[in-house]
């Protein structure tokens, strides 16, 4: 659905092929780190950052009619806003070069009739200004472009700007449109309009700028040529900052050789589609329609002012709690802490090989939205072929953490050769962040070379890279779904030189890649099923346990259970509920069948009452009249693979009143004890 061939055509033709061209790219946020010293500060908010070079340049596009745009009365998420922090010193600083949405062999012209509300933040039109052709507030070229506005002499080789001076704090929009009638009302939705180079900034009057206040959560660009025409051929390179909602800031850089004509940017936590089961909205879609992208992150043209738009502390690292796996056989539950809500992915090394190997025993396990705390994942015991694991089988655990999720959903970008690189700048720095997809939902629809080429797709399906991911740059395609992740990805046959769209793997698909900003990782042995833990509570006659839980029996000690009274209870060690709870029998014994392995820091404790599986457990046992305890009545203990016994305790029963007098009477005057 882009244009191989994009020569000489009209106006109208143009039109009718980029609405079916809509390309929307939805850029996505992730938390990534970086330590706020070695972010590059520009001095210039727009061009200098979309368009790195002259011949890769990004204009800032209004199409009406594709709804697409910060256009007059456009939905929220397409407004272009600037945040004002001090009314009393700073204002707001803009320059445009507007021109006509049209491709021609000489440069496009600029037009006079463009204009842009400002509103403040209750929503109040407090500017209408006709932006001019030339002079104040007109870009004439890329150089002034990159410098940016030359405020009170500060940016020499820069424009000179218009500004608007703010009467209160907050969040002002603005929106830009084209009028035959000095403004009133906006032209037909069907006139498009587009400026190859622009510029907003906030600043003081003596050139003193505050950039990452400009943002918008959808912008709308085209990639232009050397006449300022939009063209197949023409690369877009923009850099964009996007801020989550959890106060990750992630940096997006698209390489050379993405090609998608016009585009917006967008950064989504959902996928494609908001249906509310991520595992499925994330994955690539064959549509020949543009995705709406509503409710994305802020998109900023350049690092946010962390002093308005805070970031996220550094997560603490997941932990793997004991015990981890609870449950002797499916369902299991693994159980972890996190220190903030965010991902969780649990992959289960099942084959024996360090890390995972996708096709294999390995499993993955995915918790969306997992709350700060004590989480647990349901595993139904079955490993990565679907196969039952056995019981007694030893493996290792590991639960990441993630936080920051995006998506970047690119419709209709035919060819995307060099791939993306996100990287995390806050709070943390991460270069080249992981990215993941899934491919393999894109079958062919319809032929080549038929007369509806631009609405066909005949490259097939691509990969399931879901888990295993790519570290960034990555997820190239030209021909067919890159199999290989080759950077650059290959032509296939003639699809880059045969000015068809349907051997283009990206046409008239929605192709996702997401990922998150901030991870963190632990991990922990296990084995799968339950042990046995015994033990025994010793009358100890002769006090010889001496307050701790060993050297209790002794020759002619028996077990007791308090006339039937007394109960062993296990309990979990992170919850304080009662694992499993059994009677003592009549000599004293008890034993547990529920007992989890690799697990510390497990208690067993001697109680009165039956304690009720996965409720408070019961309080220490308090003993009847004449019996005193020569041990403690609770027990910590470790586990690993094999059984445990001689998990004793010690009580005594004292002798009776009668038993004492005749001791008495036998030594009279002496000392009798009892210990």
């Amino acid at each position: 659905m882009a244009y191989k061939l994009f020569n000489a055509i009209t106006n109208t033709q143009l039109k009718l092929k980029t609405i079916m061209n809509r390309r929307l790219l939805c850029l996505a946020i992730m938390p990534l780190l970086v330590c706020f010293s070695l972010v590059k500060k520009l001095a210039a908010e727009g061009t200098a950052t979309v368009s790195p070079t002259s011949t890769a340049l990004s204009a800032l596009a209004l199409l009406p009619s594709q709804q697409r745009g910060s256009y007059l009365g456009c939905a929220v998420d397409q407004r272009i806003e600037f945040r004002i922090k001090d009314h009393t010193t700073e204002h707001f600083y803009y320059g445009f070069s507007w021109r006509n949405y049209q491709s021609g062999t000489t440069t496009n012209p600029t037009i006079s009739n463009m204009y842009m509300r400002i509103y403040d933040p209750t929503g109040t039109q407090v500017a209408q200004i006709n932006l001019p052709t030339s002079g104040n507030g007109f870009i004439g070229n890329f150089t002034q472009a990159s410098i940016g506005a030359n405020i009170s002499g500060s940016d020499p080789g820069g424009y000179t700007p218009l500004s608007y001076t703010p009467t209160m704090d907050g969040e002002y929009h603005i929106e830009l449109y084209r009028s035959a009638n000095s403004g009133s009302s906006q032209d037909a939705a069907t006139t498009w309009s587009e400026s190859p180079y622009f510029d907003m900034q906030v600043a003081t009057t003596n050139g003193n700028r505050f950039d990452g206040r400009v943002h918008c959560n959808k912008w709308a660009f085209v990639a232009v040529d050397a006449n300022f025409s939009p063209a197949f051929d023409a690369d877009a390179s923009p850099t964009i900052h996007a801020w989550s909602t959890d106060s990750v800031i992630l940096k997006f850089d698209f390489q050379p050789f993405f090609r998608p004509i016009a585009y917006d940017l967008a950064v989504t936590k959902y996928g494609l589609i908001n249906n509310g089961n991520w595992i499925n909205d994330r994955k690539s879609a064959n549509s020949t329609l543009s995705p709406l992208l509503a409710g994305g992150y802020l998109l900023f043209l350049n690092y946010p002012d962390t002093t308005i738009y805070a970031v996220a502390p550094v997560p603490a690292n997941p932990v793997m709690q004991n015990p981890v796996i609870v449950n002797c056989s499916a369902p299991y539950g693994i159980r972890y802490t996190v220190a903030a809500a965010g991902d969780v992915r649990i992959s289960l090394d099942l084959n024996g090989i360090p890390g995972y190997q996708p096709g294999t025993t390995d499993l993955v396990l995915e918790q969306l939205d997992a709350l700060q705390g004590l989480n647990t994942m349901t595993w139904d015991g079955k490993d990565g072929l679907g196969n039952n694991v056995p019981n007694g089988f030893q493996f290792k655990v590991y639960v990441q953490y993630l936080k920051g999720r995006f998506n970047v959903p690119i419709y209709d970008a035919e060819i995307n050769k060099n791939g993306f690189n996100i990287s995390t700048v806050a709070p943390i720095l991460n270069p080249n962040v992981r990215v993941y997809w899934d491919d393999t939902n894109l079958p062919s629809t319809g032929t080549c070379g038929s007369s509806n080429d631009n609405q066909n797709n005949a490259t097939g399906t691509g990969i399931d890279n879901t888990f295993l991911g790519s570290v960034s740059p990555a997820h190239a395609w030209s021909g067919n779904g890159n199999p290989t992740q080759a950077i650059p990805a290959p032509a296939v046959g003639t699809n880059e030189t045969g000015n068809l769209q349907c051997d283009d793997f990206g046409n008239v698909r929605v192709i996702n890649t997401f990922g998150w900003g901030v991870f963190s990782l632990d991990s922990i042995n296990v084995q799968l099923g339950c042990l046995t833990a015994s033990g025994t509570l010793w009358n100890d006659v002769n006090g010889s346990a001496n307050g701790t839980n060993s050297n209790i029996f002794s020759a002619g000690e028996n077990g007791t259970n308090l006339s039937n009274t007394s109960f062993a209870t296990l309990v979990d060690p992170v919850t304080g509920n009662t694992m499993e709870s059994v009677a003592l029998g009549g000599d004293g014994t008890y034993s547990f069948i529920k007992v989890p392995t690799y697990a510390t820091g497990l208690i067993v404790r001697i109680t009165n009452t039956l304690g009720i599986e996965g409720t408070t457990a019961p309080a220490i046992a308090t003993l009847p009249a004449g019996w005193v305890i020569t041990s403690p009545l609770t027990q910590t203990f470790n586990t690993i693979t094999t059984n445990i016994s001689t998990l004793d305790f010690g009580i005594e029963e004292l002798p009776t009143p009668a038993i004492l007098t005749a001791a008495m009477q036998v030594n009279p005057g002496g000392t009798n004890s009892v210990a």
